[in-house]
């Protein structure tokens, strides 16, 4: 099957006023001179400065996509002049490479502005697996102005605790409650069922998903992308999202090196059903002797994922869960990496295509959402320049977060000691639980 093109409604470019300027120059209900998109942008922009208020920045937020929203659909708000969309016939043609929640991101993010991108995939459908399973705070504010959030609450298992054991020994019992001023908790679902919201919204935006095609070549000229899909003749785009995982052909194609290590040694992972689990809707991380470790979280009421950084998870895990049936069971290997730009001319990089680490934190699928919201919201508001530098820094703060707790929880020896040691002390002073749950919630 291929992808086939979506009409797009055309992103609007200001005309210059007879005088010049890019907005209107008087206000008639206020007698102000005002420029309203600006001043949202620049409140935006304000929401990364010490001191920014949380409500402040959610605003003007909201009132850019409104703005932006109304200006594509050719109904300016007061402060505007109404453009004549037969004035700007030249529509933005985007195609996004890979259809996991980091490209369905993108593609519900540009949607729901007005711009609805081609995205293939070549994979020949959907993917049933559960892969990442949590959903942070931060990615379910990107998500609620399109109505995904709301669909993943209410399939998602909230996890408002974190159990830490030492061999059998139930340490510390971390209450995330008070972590995030949006939520008390993070939300665990299997990553299919992320997918599918994702998807749903954007047929709903008017997109569809081209599975069972693959990008096989892609070149730039100075204003244009030209690509070429499986089975296809080659077209033209104005930009194009590499979102298609750790072996990203858009990544390839374009020459971006993708520096890094591989750590030595197996992990594990079981997808399974199990009654009578004694955390059902928490997480769970049991440290053993010789830094082995073991993590269970919810999936649904009696579905959960186990994870080691063993050859086998359900034999490592210490404590007893009555498995009824395994979905599925195997090995990976993690790989730490980060590319040093996510651009190449009007070629773009989101996700596991610039970034991958251990899944400690479960920060994976939230960093790649995060890279997708960004790049839609600039590729709508052409603040394009600043995509790279944005994203490296927060892809290299993930990735140091990651490791960190990788480290902390397969710590030996004196560590392991002097970790267990801590747990006890946090477990029995409740006030203290604050700032860690923070840093578990990324807030």
């Amino acid at each position: 099957m291929t992808a086939q093109g979506t009409t797009l409604v055309s992103k609007a470019k200001m005309d210059p006023a007879p005088t010049g300027r890019r907005y209107p120059k008087h206000n008639q209900a206020t007698g102000f001179r005002t420029e309203p998109l600006t001043l949202v942008l620049m409140l935006v922009e304000h929401r990364a400065a010490p001191g920014a208020g949380i409500g402040l920045a959610r605003w003007a937020e909201a009132q850019r996509d409104a703005i932006l929203q109304q200006i594509w659909m050719g109904t300016c708000p007061p402060g505007f002049d109404n453009p004549d969309r037969a004035n700007h016939s030249r529509r933005m043609k985007i195609l996004i490479v890979g259809a996991g929640p980091t490209g369905l991101t993108a593609a519900v993010e540009l949607a729901r502005r007005g711009i609805v991108p081609e995205i293939i995939d070549r994979k020949e459908e959907a993917s049933t697996l559960s892969r990442a399973v949590g959903v942070l705070p931060r990615s379910l504010r990107t998500l609620t102005p399109s109505g995904v959030a709301e669909r993943l609450l209410a399939e998602g298992v909230k996890m408002r605790n974190v159990h830490l054991y030492f061999d059998e020994k139930h340490t510390l019992e971390l209450s995330l409650r008070n972590g995030h001023p949006d939520r008390d908790f993070g939300l665990a679902l299997a990553q299919d069922r992320t997918e599918a919201a994702l998807r749903d919204a954007f047929i709903r935006l008017g997109g569809r998903v081209g599975y069972g095609t693959e990008l096989v070549g892609i070149r730039q000229e100075h204003d244009k992308v030209l690509a070429t899909a499986t089975g296809g003749a080659e077209r033209t785009y104005d930009f194009v999202i590499g979102a298609d995982g750790i072996r990203s052909v858009v990544r390839e194609a374009v020459g971006i090196a993708f520096p890094g290590r591989d750590l030595p040694g197996n992990w594990s992972i079981a997808d399974v059903d199990a009654e009578n689990w004694r955390h059902p809707a928490d997480f769970t991380a049991c440290n053993l002797e010789g830094g082995r470790v073991a993590v269970v979280a919810p999936l649904a009421a009696t579905r959960f994922r186990v994870i080691s950084n063993t050859d086998d998870a359900l034999k490592t895990l210490p404590l007893e869960l009555n498995v009824k049936n395994v979905r599925r069971q195997g090995q990976f290997n993690i790989s730490i990496r980060l590319v040093r730009t996510y651009r190449s001319g009007r070629v773009f990089l989101a996700g596991d295509a610039a970034h991958c680490h251990s899944p400690a934190g479960g920060r994976g699928m939230n960093l790649g959402i995060a890279d997708a919201a960004e790049l839609a919201d600039r590729l709508v508001t052409d603040r394009l320049d600043g995509y790279s530098a944005s994203r490296h820094a927060d892809g290299k703060a993930t990735i140091a977060a990651s490791e960190q707790a990788r480290r902390l929880i397969t710590s030996t020896g004196f560590m392991r000691r002097l970790l267990s040691t801590g747990a006890g002390l946090l477990n029995r002073l409740p006030p203290l639980h604050r700032p860690f749950a923070r840093d578990f919630l990324q807030s």
